[in-house]
């Protein structure tokens, strides 16, 4: 589950198992951050022929006023409507839109079971591919 089906109100935020974990890494104005984590991380996909329901590059776990308004490769910029407490070195877990261009996109995940770091799980499959043999 991903940040699409939460829109569309068939999941709820705790369905989603896969989270990118940023850092807020600037904050160069009041209801402005920047985290360490781009396209590279959430792909750049608002949803199917331009989902209406879907705001931003992915839903900011625990910030209802959050969106996550635009990215480079590398970094992040999102905008907090309201007082929401975050400073730099916040760490903030934002579910992708569409989880599958951000597994495509690494080549493990951290498993985290209560909040705690469990275990590294390697993607096999990365891209779906294999070498031709000629």
């Amino acid at each position: 589950m991903d940040n699409f089906q939460v829109s569309l109100g068939v999941a709820t935020q705790q369905d989603c198992a896969l989270t990118v974990l940023a850092t807020v890494i600037a904050a160069p104005r009041t209801s402005e951050f920047m985290i360490d984590a781009g396209s590279k991380c959430f792909g750049l996909d608002k949803g199917a022929h331009g989902n209406v329901k879907i705001q931003g590059h992915g839903l900011v776990k625990g910030f209802a006023m959050a969106e996550v308004k635009s990215l480079s490769e590398e970094v992040g910029k999102i905008i907090v409507n309201c007082d929401s407490g975050l400073k730099i070195g916040d760490k903030i877990e934002i579910i992708p839109n569409h989880s599958c261009a951000t597994a495509n996109n690494t080549s493990y995940f951290i498993g985290v079971r209560n909040g705690a770091p469990e275990r590294i799980l390697d993607v096999d499959m990365r891209g779906n591919s294999t070498r031709p043999f000629y």
